[in-house]
This record gives C-alpha cells, structure tokens and sequence, in this order.
C-alpha cells in the first residue's frame, strides 16, 4: 500500500491512516511517498523507503511492480479500465505503445488481445528494464524500446511504418499555468505524428494526465493535430480513471486523466 503525501496535514495522519487500512487488510506493507517540492513547499521529510519491489496480477496480466522507486506508486492503477478496454482492438494488429512506463496497454494488447506485434517505446532506461521482465514474467515478446517519444515517431513517419493500433499515453505535459505553451505543442506535435502512423480504420487512443487541461481543449487539440495530419478522425468514446479515482465537483482539476478513443481514416 503507498500513502503519497502532498500535505503536511497528510503527513501528520500516517499513522492513523496505517491502522484504519490495517483493520481490512492485515498484511498491507505500507511505503510511503512525496516529491520534494511538496516536502519543500509544506514542512516535512521522509525517511527513505528501503522496501522491495512485488508483484501484481491485474486481469490476469502479472506486473512486477517497485513502489519505492518507480514513478507515482510504480504502477498506474488508474488505467486499468483503459487497458481492458483496448483488448479488442488488438488482436492481429501491429500496436504502437508510446510512453509504455512499464508496459501496461502494451502487455494487455500481446497477452489479452492476441497482437500480431507489439512495440513499446519508453525514455526511462529503468522502467524499460521492467518493462523487459514483464513480457519474461507473462511469456509475451514485446519490442521495448528506450527511446523520447517524439524523435522516435517522427523517424517512424518518415519511414512510413503504419500500426493498426497507436496509444499515446504521455507524463503531464502541462504540469503549471507557465507550462501550458509548451505543454500545448507538445500535445499537438505528439497526436500529429501519432495519427500519422495509424493506418487507414485504425485506431488511436491518446490520453492527457494534466490536470489543469480541461476536456474541451484536449479534445480542441486532438481535432487540431488530426487536421494538421490530414486526417479523418472519429472520436468514437471518451474515458477517464477508474472508478476508485473519485474527484470533488468543486475540483475539477481532480478529473485529470482524459482519454480519447478515435477511429481513423
């Protein structure tokens, strides 16, 4: 169990917060986790966590997971949904996986949906070294690939490789109000090339994990970049974090996790 703590008033509830999830699971092994400027910016310190890394079966797809050390709880829960959902557009298909982290839809699309190929392309070296153990510990072949994400498709395109099924799943390209100019090319330059590579009734699936960018300009974006490809584009579903991701009405930042499901022509 991870306790991330983005305030003081959290922090004072570690332990108050170990024993009520203590009460339902007795086992629970706790890590517990804030960046450093929420430490700077609130008045507290961790100790470093010295905890091992375990393992995690999610729909049948076993995951080896480090809380201690990967990004958020080292493992996204909050796509689990989204990775169930993409099953049934894999199976024959040749599926591009941008910003696999340590190969969530990429696992689910080889192992659930029976694709042809699968590449998974991710710039940190250590998730990508997971990433590895993962395909070993669930016996599928996956082409991980240690790579940023924008060099890598734009060689792509000018290769013309084309994939039958692309997922964009990017970190938070706007993370603050100063960002956002820089964050917005990106989201652009990213689903551009992206739509470029999918073939001709195929399908994307491009998600935005800033919390700051409402629906309206992601999918503003999304339209934007499909134009900007030359491409015609059906939004055929929209989505969003799993059900145990609740958000509060008056914050809507809350609602962060956006996912576009597009048909492309």
């Amino acid at each position: 169990m991870v306790l991330e703590f983005y305030s003081l008033g959290m922090f004072r509830q570690a332990a108050r917060l170990e024993r009520a999830i203590k009460k339902q699971y007795p086992s629970a092994r706790f890590f517990h986790r804030a960046s450093p400027h929420a430490q700077s910016m609130e008045g507290f310190t961790l100790k470093p966590n010295l905890g091992s890394g375990t393992r995690v079966k999610e729909n049948g797809v076993t995951f080896l997971v480090d809380p201690s050390g990967g990004h958020k709880t080292g493992f996204f829960c909050d796509q689990r949904d989204n990775r169930l959902a993409l099953v049934p557009f894999a199976r024959g298909k040749k599926v591009l996986d941008v910003c696999s982290y340590t190969g969530g839809f990429a696992l689910y699309a080889k192992k659930l949906g029976g694709a042809d190929e699968v590449t998974a392309v991710e710039l940190d070296p250590e998730a990508v070294e997971l990433l590895k153990k993962n395909a070993n510990a669930n016996q599928v072949r996956i082409d991980a690939v240690c790579a940023d994400a924008f060099p890598y498709l734009r060689q792509a395109a000018q290769n013309a490789r084309r994939y039958g099924l692309v997922i964009l799943d990017p970190y938070k390209l706007i993370a603050s109000r100063e960002a956002y100019g820089l964050g917005r090319q990106k989201y652009l330059d990213m689903n551009r090339l992206g739509f470029s590579l999918v073939e001709p009734g195929g399908v994307m699936v491009t998600c935005s994990c800033s919390g700051m960018l409402p629906w309206e300009e992601f999918q503003q974006f999304v339209r934007t970049a499909a134009g900007s490809a030359g491409r015609r584009v059906q939004i055929f579903r929209k989505s969003g974090a799993g059900a145990d991701h609740p958000f509060a009405a008056d914050h809507p930042e809350g609602e962060y996790l956006k996912v576009l499901w597009c048909r492309v022509q």
